[in-house]
Formats: C-alpha cells, structure tokens, sequence
C-alpha cells in the first residue's frame, strides 16, 4: 500500500515539517537591472559591437563617396575588415560572458543536487519507505 505524502512528512521537509532541506534558490532573473548588475564583459562587448558596426557603416560610406578602385579598397581595408574584427571580438565577449554564467548556474545546480542527495538520503537510511 503507498504511503500517503503529506505536508508533515514530506520528504523534503526537516524534522519540525516546517523548514525545507534545501533553501529557495536565488539565481532567478531579477525584473529591473541597473548598470552596476552588467559584467565588464557584457559592456565591452556591446561598445566593441556598436564600433564595429560605425565602423563598417563609415567605410562603406567612404567607398560609396569615391569612384576610384585604390580609395575604395583602403575604406574597405580600414572600415570594413577593421568593423568586422570588432564586431567578432565583441561577439566573444559576450559568449564568454555566458559561459560564464552557466558554469556558474551548473555549480549551483551541482551543491543543491548534493544537498538534496544528502537530506533525502537521512530521510531513507533509517527504514522510512
């Protein structure tokens, strides 16, 4: 016959039946962020983006304003490669800004898994199933 779970003996529960083994997790996305909660990589990622992308806009505008091939190629050397290096460099920033991130959620997820392992694991040694 299963044994009926209730709020008193809830596996998940400590001894009193009022507190949970494991606390609430705070990694949760907040509402509102100001400037101070952004990592340096998330802002040098977007300036670098945001000037490769000025940067691509002003040569393509330079070869626009000249018919002559030698002109045309030196904006598209120093506007465009150069917009495009900032751009990739910007865009790794920010990967790595998530990567970072998610190694640090997989660590979190990894210590509440432990506690959970542990605090049920007290629970079932003892003959309770």
């Amino acid at each position: 016959m299963a044994k009926e779970v209730t709020l008193q003996n809830h596996p998940l529960l400590d001894e009193r039946g009022k507190e949970a083994i494991l606390p609430p997790s705070e990694s949760g996305r907040s509402g509102g962020r100001s400037l101070r909660g952004f990592d340096w990589r998330q802002v040098a990622g977007v300036l670098l983006i945001a000037g490769g992308l000025l940067a691509v806009v002003a040569g393509w505008i330079g070869v626009t304003g000249t018919s002559i091939t030698a002109d045309q190629l030196s904006y598209i050397g120093s506007g465009g490669l150069l917009g495009v290096a900032l751009i990739a460099l910007g865009v790794v920033l920010l990967v790595s800004y998530e990567h970072l991130r998610d190694r640090s959620a997989m660590a979190e997820l990894s210590e509440r898994l432990g506690l959970l392992e542990e605090g049920l694991a007290g629970r079932f040694r003892g003959g309770d199933r």
